[in-house]
């Protein structure tokens, strides 16, 4: 190989490191954001949060918030995934009040 072919080879292999850097940075940061977004979100089978007024209020209004997306999604609850989340809903309240 000439040296003009060796430089070109190098410079192209620092360009395609450089690359496949960004991207391994992008993914992580891609799986950093998801992990955080899923750890906020409430397990659907943990009980609500009643650990003071203040959350006990908060995770009221967030069930009164999912139900009423399902209302709107179903109003009669007419399939079995509606009323099979109306119900687990109905449960959470419950255990809230209690």
């Amino acid at each position: 190989m000439s040296s003009h072919n060796q430089t070109g080879y190098i410079i192209g292999m620092n360009i395609i490191k450089k690359d496949a850097c960004r991207l391994l940075i992008l993914w992580s940061l891609l799986f950093m954001f998801t992990t955080a977004l899923q750890a906020a979100q409430s397990h659907p089978l943990a009980p609500p949060d009643t650990s003071s007024p203040r959350a006990t209020l908060k995770t009221f209004l967030e069930i009164m918030r999912q139900g009423r997306t399902l209302l709107e999604k179903d109003p009669y609850l007419e399939s079995k995934e509606s009323l099979s989340e109306d119900e687990r809903l109905e449960e959470r309240v419950e255990f809230l009040i209690d």
